[in-house]
């Protein structure tokens, strides 16, 4: 009950003696006068005394203390407790004071205030000089300013008033002229009833000032060591909301929240300026595969040998355009990719090469199924041309385009659908906005779809492949995966309109990029294999004949390349039918520099680094009927492998990933369960202080009673009580009497 008390500050002698010292009013607003204006009233029983720290004050600690008479209530403000050397027990120094007061404000219902401050270096004993920040209000009644000093060198409680000023009368008035005193009268001893004193731990302040009441300020009903009931209660309230906030973010995935509503695309989001400009560094680089020994290969029946030349790099500046948002949870856009030569990081792009015919051994390929008169006026009309099996061309015109013969009359009178670009070039039609038009799933509807596409071209599926799940869409773009932490598949697709197909990715574990956890994602082995019972899902890649299937390792692309007979693979035949490897010369399949993967970030689905590396090659079956190849044998000739993908983020992106993951992992525990321990320490902090501080006690009344006679006078000249910077002793006049020690 006197810890719940002191908690809530129930600290006015009021409502104390209410709960404790059950005396009535007289204990309450003190003694009676004579008409010297002493203080001839016994004192009031049982006195109530305070208990702080387990007795002890430390110096500099602010005490309040309430002083009420019969005319007026007084509040003071003792502002430091002054170690005392020697003075260890009751009456052995009787020169130093334990406590001054520095600042003592006059308080009565609907009087107005001054105040007078102390300086420490000019007080003596019996006597002060005020330092006077304001005058007195006439109209306050009573303008005494009552000081005072506990201990001192003649042994005794001085209460003084002004000179000048009427004592002890408060029917006399103050004139208005009446200047501030400059020191106290200390002629006359003053008897004091000290009712109550509490100590004020929470009303510290900055170099120990106390706060000032200005001239003519309204004194409310409130008693100062009220502010202490509240500043307690408050840091009560802020350590549970402090902690409430705590153990809420502690069980909530509130980083996650922030995190995924700004991973989600909408126009304004971090993850959509992202996606729509990325400002990453892209790169495309081209590895053309050079034959030296043309003409031996045709006609002595050699193995092509392939000389690797390259890189030729291309930086690839894309952005997001024509975008679209749809209710349902989509976003529609085209993509605008620009091609930059990199010289600096390349070789001559004017380098002459030498590489197969690719739309005449297209064409004698295809003629395999016309009718022979048909075969045989195809053969004249090409040597009339003087087509030859193999071309001379700068790198630079194979990757973006050459004029081709065949290539003219194709564009000109093939059908739409069939009909292919006016010139020949690897990479031609990369540049510039794209016709193709992607809907892909923005996250607001399911994580588990974001990034995914939803439709190419307005169609659920793609056209190239009759069956699931060759048809199947459902694939990244390369610009975001559905998290794994979502899926929790060890399975992703990306789409990329050069495989024709979307490209598979298996989970192959933890790695890192820059300081930012991410998986290894690589193509599964069996990718590219051929049909069978360990790879059944091909199947839907070839005819009904599967004597039309490719060897592992190769996958067929023609329906995307105009029914060229245009296969993918590896490169270097990675992976492949070791026969394809064996067929050429020049071929040295590395997994370090050949193999594909990604670096996806769990968390969030976006890819730190990634790389996909395919070879393109073009599947010839001899023709002898066609004079001009007739020679070209059956063979997967290798003509170009490319490498696209980013090996850096930017560093806002990157910045970005960081805290999103690293960081956020770090930062959201240190965060909710910093906040529970600092609401922790709050409340403790509040409850040791509120338990240490001081308040009145049963057994501090009790002791009250056996310590001072209810006859006696408290005089200022005589020592009734003396507080020791050891435990506070309560000490009886009489030496007879037994001398107790309260220690809390």
């Amino acid at each position: 009950m006197k810890f719940i008390g002191s908690l809530l500050g129930i600290s006015s002698p009021k409502k104390m003696g209410k709960e404790y010292m059950k005396v009535g009013r007289n204990a309450l607003f003190g003694p009676r006068t004579n008409q010297d204006g002493l203080y001839t009233d016994k004192v009031p029983g049982p006195l109530s005394f305070l208990i702080s720290k387990n007795g002890k004050l430390k110096h500099g600690e602010k005490t309040c203390m309430i002083i009420r008479d019969t005319a007026n209530f007084f509040s003071g403000l003792i502002n430091r407790v002054v170690p005392c050397n020697g003075m260890q027990s009751g009456l052995q120094n009787r020169t130093c004071p334990n406590i001054f007061t520095q600042s003592i404000a006059k308080r009565a219902p609907g009087s107005r205030a001054f105040t007078g401050h102390w300086r420490e270096e000019d007080r003596r004993a019996g006597s002060f000089k005020p330092v006077w920040k304001a005058r007195a209000s006439p109209e306050g009644g009573e303008s005494s300013l009552h000081v005072t000093l506990w201990g001192g060198r003649d042994s005794s409680f001085r209460l003084g008033s002004p000179k000048g000023h009427p004592r002890g009368d408060p029917s006399r008035e103050v004139p208005t002229d009446a200047s501030p005193p400059q020191t106290f009268d200390t002629s006359q001893d003053y008897q004091a009833i000290i009712l109550t004193m509490i100590t004020d731990i929470s009303a510290r302040q900055k170099k120990n000032e106390l706060p000032e009441l200005p001239y003519g300020e309204k004194i409310t009903e409130r008693e100062p060591c009220k502010i202490v009931a509240e500043r307690r209660l408050s840091a009560i309230f802020i350590g549970i909301l402090t902690l409430v906030i705590g153990i809420i973010l502690s069980s909530i995935p509130w980083v996650d929240y922030i995190i995924l509503k700004q991973l989600r695309l909408w126009n304004g989001s971090l993850s959509f300026q992202y996606w729509q400009k990325p400002g990453v560094v892209r790169l495309t680089k081209v590895y053309i595969f050079n034959v030296t020994n043309a003409e031996n290969f045709l006609q002595y029946n050699e193995k092509p040998k392939l000389q690797e030349v390259g890189p030729f790099v291309y930086r690839e500046d894309m952005e997001k355009v024509n975008i679209v948002f749809h209710n349902n949870g989509t976003v529609s856009y085209q993509h605008k990719k620009i091609l930059n030569f990199v010289p600096e990081m390349s070789k001559d792009k004017d380098l002459k090469v030498t590489v197969p015919n690719i739309p005449l051994l297209t064409l004698s390929t295809q003629s395999k199924s016309l009718l022979p008169i048909f075969t045989f006026a195809l053969s004249m009309i090409l040597r009339g041309m003087n087509m030859k099996p193999f071309v001379p061309v700068t790198a630079q015109k194979l990757v973006f385009g050459y004029d081709d013969p065949l290539v003219s009359i194709a564009h000109r009178f093939f059908p739409k659908p069939r009909r292919p670009m006016s010139q020949m070039g690897l990479l031609l039609g990369r540049n510039g906005t794209l016709e193709e038009v992607s809907t892909i799933f923005t996250g607001h509807t399911d994580m588990k779809e974001f990034g995914l596409i939803n439709r190419l071209n307005g169609l659920d599926r793609l056209p190239y492949w009759p069956k699931e799940p060759c048809n199947s869409i459902r694939a990244s773009e390369g610009s975001f995966f559905p998290p794994r932490d979502k899926t929790g598949s060890d399975i992703v697709h990306v789409w990329d309109k050069d495989l024709c197909r979307t490209l598979p990715l298996k989970y192959r574990g933890p790695t890192e990029k820059s300081g930012i956890k991410a998986d290894l994602y690589t193509p599964p082995d069996d990718v590219f294999r051929r049909p069978d019972e360990n790879a059944p899902e091909n199947k839907c890649f070839c005819s009904d004949d599967m004597s039309t299937c490719p060897s592992d390792g190769l996958q067929n692309i023609s329906p995307c390349q105009y029914s060229a007979p245009v296969y993918l693979s590896f490169p270097h035949f990675y992976k492949a039918d070791p026969n394809l490897l064996n067929a050429v010369h020049g071929l040295k399949p590395n997994r370090d520099i050949h193999e594909t993967y990604f670096k996806i970030q769990p968390k969030l689905g976006v890819p730190l680094e990634g790389k996909i590396r395919v070879q393109l090659n073009l599947k010839v079956e001899q023709q002898p009927q066609i004079g001009v190849v007739s020679n070209f044998p059956d063979i997967v000739f290798p003509i170009m492998w490319l490498e696209e993908g980013i090996e850096e983020l930017t560093p806002s992106i990157r910045r970005w990933v960081y805290l999103a993951t690293t960081f956020s992992d770090i930062a959201a525990p240190c965060t909710s369960y910093g906040l529970i321990l600092v609401g922790i320490v709050i409340i403790f902090a509040v409850l040791v202080k509120a338990y240490n501080n001081v308040m009145f006690t049963h057994e501090a009344i009790e002791l009250g009673k056996r310590t001072i006679r209810r006859s006696s006078t408290l005089l200022v000249n005589e020592y009734k009580l003396l507080m020791t910077r050891e435990p506070y002793v309560l000490l009886s006049n009489d030496k007879n009497e037994k001398t107790e020690r309260i220690e809390v």
